[in-house]
């Protein structure tokens, strides 16, 4: 389809960073800081390459012996987060949103807000345990969580749950799983609702707080950022 696809750690929660998250749920969780501000470093990595594939890249970038084609200057830029990259894309695609280098996200299985996320997983019993070695029971594992949940709010979505919100967001299409055991649906709701969503015509079922709009045509692109549940 014309597309070229790049890739890249998420500085924060790549294989690199987890090490110091396992010392930060093992034996302090003061070190939580730390990896917010490893995650807010991975976004300005992110940025600095989305400018990068528009600005030169593609004057640099050979296939064998051959330039890339390309055509036109004006080239969409459209960025693809799944699972871990669906739950801080959202974050990550809010930030973008007011610097014009994203015009269109696609999120698979995204969620918000983080602390929800985590202890309704599948993958979060490993974690469990490793921080039941510093607490009595998990009622003092959420109490945590929710506190650094408010840290965690300036890297993901839930930082838009407070309204107004007023930063433009670039279209965002958000494909949520229906009884996902990894990332529950709710937290999906949650963003779609978070970033103003709605669902397409015919979709599986009627969601809370989110309408229904039409689906694009031939003059219309459609709604900027839609929900859709398999």
């Amino acid at each position: 389809n014309g597309y070229v696809l790049f890739s890249m750690d998420w500085r924060g929660m790549s294989v690199f960073d987890l090490p110091i998250i396992i010392k930060t749920l093992v034996g302090n969780p003061n070190l939580f800081h730390s990896v917010r501000d490893n995650l807010i470093q991975g976004f300005a990595c992110k940025l600095a390459f989305q400018h990068f594939s528009q600005h030169g890249l593609f004057e640099w970038l050979r296939l064998g012996n051959r330039q890339v084609p390309t055509v036109g200057d004006d080239l969409p830029s459209v960025f693809y987060g799944i699972s871990q990259g669906g739950i801080l894309g959202g974050g990550y695609v809010s930030v973008a949103g007011v610097t014009g280098l994203i015009q269109r996200a696609v999120l698979g299985v995204p969620g918000t807000p983080f602390a929800l996320v985590m202890t309704r997983s599948l993958d979060f019993v490993g974690y469990d345990h490793l921080m039941l070695l510093n607490f009595y029971n998990n009622r003092h594992v959420r109490i945590l969580l929710s506190l650094v949940q408010m840290g965690w709010d300036s890297v993901e979505a839930s930082g838009l749950l407070a309204e107004p919100l007023l930063e433009p967001l670039p279209r965002i299409l958000l494909q949520a799983g229906l009884g996902d055991p990894v990332v529950p649906t709710s937290a999906a709701e949650g963003m779609a609702r978070a970033m103003h969503g709605v669902t397409l015509p015919h979709s599986p079922r009627q969601i809370y707080g989110i309408g229904t709009g039409d689906a694009a045509t031939d003059s219309w692109d459609g709604p900027n950022v839609t929900l859709t549940e398999l």
